[in-house]
């Protein structure tokens, strides 16, 4: 679709003030093209928000044990574990929170090819003995597809009925009407978005599970906080090589192999993972 030159934001549409919107944590997103923005999954468990630091991180971390478990019980690629473990990856587009980077509101998803070889690269990593659940997240920096619009419609999947939570609580508080609205045969109360030319749902999300979203690969602040930590530094540079800048897809295929090699790697660059959170808001690491 062409530029929009009138971005139209929630607040506006239904009348409320900004402010109240903001206090309330709610993000204030643009209803007529992506808010550029993402679902971080390490942030849903500092989330003020008892739906979601409570509700959705154990429904978030139920999800990815059982396919850990799954991986670790499959022989095969194509056996009854691996199918089952196929069935429990399917992540489709949700546009109803309006976010992303797609100069409208349609994500991406996970299609047949990179489940499949998402779930590969989770299965070398399962036997190397990882039984981390975030061991999800390190596949945004090791596997090629595997991006911030990705990631977040993964976790809206997952933790759908949590936010739908969140949002039938903060409806209800502003005083708007809902409709009933149907998600993988359940039905939820939410808005309806004026500004989508289907009709679609309007799925509110928190403000504080949100990050910016970069428009190229950039490691910068993850290279930074590394260069200040001496220890983490001599680690990477043993298990995994050298944090760059910048990666190009052989730098990015080059670190897969190397934080593969073994679960010391592994948990190396799942150390570099947790780095994030720390640091200030809009210092994105995705690709």
């Amino acid at each position: 679709m062409g530029k929009i030159s009138n971005p139209i934001c929630f607040s506006e549409t239904f009348g409320l003030d900004p402010k109240v919107v903001e206090e309330a944590g709610v993000l204030d997103v643009f209803l007529n093209l992506d808010t550029n923005l993402f679902i971080d999954p390490l942030l849903l468990e500092d989330s003020r928000h008892p739906e979601i630091s409570k509700s959705a991180v154990t429904g978030y971390r139920k999800h990815f044990g059982l396919i850990i478990k799954l991986l670790s019980s499959s022989m095969r690629v194509g056996d009854v574990a691996w199918k089952a473990a196929v069935r429990q990856f399917q992540f489709h587009e949700v546009s109803w929170t309006c976010l992303g980077y797609g100069g409208n509101t349609r994500g991406s998803g996970f299609g047949a090819e990179l489940i499949a070889s998402t779930l590969q690269t989770a299965k070398e990593i399962v036997d190397l003995g990882v039984t981390d659940v975030d061991l999800f997240m390190v596949l945004a920096l090791l596997e090629d597809g595997v991006g911030a619009d990705r990631i977040s419609d993964m976790a809206t999947n997952i933790i759908f009925s949590d936010l739908a939570a969140f949002n039938y609580r903060v409806i209800d508080m502003f005083g708007l009407k809902s409709s009933s609205c149907s998600f993988k045969g359940n039905h939820y109360p939410l808005l309806i978005n004026p500004c989508s030319e289907r009709g679609d749902p309007l799925l509110l999300v928190p403000t504080d599970i949100v990050r910016d979203l970069p428009i190229a690969s950039d490691w910068s602040d993850i290279s930074s906080v590394v260069s200040h930590n001496s220890q983490l530094r001599e680690q990477v540079n043993r298990h995994i090589g050298v944090i760059f800048s910048s990666m190009t897809r052989q730098d990015r295929h080059n670190m897969k192999r190397s934080a593969l090699k073994d679960k010391e790697s592994f948990d190396v660059a799942l150390e570099m993972i947790y780095l994030v959170p720390t640091l200030q808001r809009g210092n994105a690491y995705w690709f």
